[in-house]
């Protein structure tokens, strides 16, 4: 059952070079640390992890599920 579904709609290309969308290859499956503060992710965890960009052209749709 979806809990959560978001849609990222790109109006304009988006890549590296104006702040495209980066993600965590499996984080979907891991424990994720939150600071309390701010309910941030926690800097150690970020430091840590391999991001990959997600590059999509104007009109391009990209669908987050949460489950």
């Amino acid at each position: 059952m979806i809990k959560h579904l978001t849609i990222l709609l790109a109006v304009d290309d988006s890549n590296m070079s104006n702040g495209c969308l980066e993600v965590v290859s499996g984080s979907h499956e891991m424990q994720i640390p939150v600071r309390e503060s701010d309910h941030c992710l926690e800097y150690d965890w970020v430091d840590k992890q391999t991001w990959t960009t997600v590059d999509l052209e104007a009109g391009n749709l990209l669908p987050l599920i949460s489950f």
